[in-house]
């Protein structure tokens, strides 16, 4: 809803129980534009946002390696957080 006040397109995936929803953009470059003009400090149950990438098919023996790659076309990035 949020993002669609700002004029960026895109769905929500969520699942039950799992505490974390997804807004999938049409456009990829607009994440980066949701991020800067979507006020989520003002949001009741908005602890968290980021724009990313999904990254698939990582090796089992080094995921960390398949984030960091992933992470360097990131353009507003000030953080590379691993979470298990």
């Amino acid at each position: 809803f949020h993002a669609a006040e700002q004029g960026f397109a895109g769905y929500v995936k969520a699942k039950p129980n799992t505490g974390y929803v997804v807004y999938e953009c049409f456009e990829a470059h607009h994440s980066d534009e949701i991020i800067k003009k979507v006020d989520f400090k003002n949001m009741v149950f908005a602890r968290q946002w980021f724009a990313g990438e999904l990254v698939e098919n990582m090796p089992v023996e080094d995921r960390v390696s398949a984030v960091v790659e992933a992470a360097k076309e990131f353009t507003l990035c000030s953080e590379l957080r691993v979470e298990t």
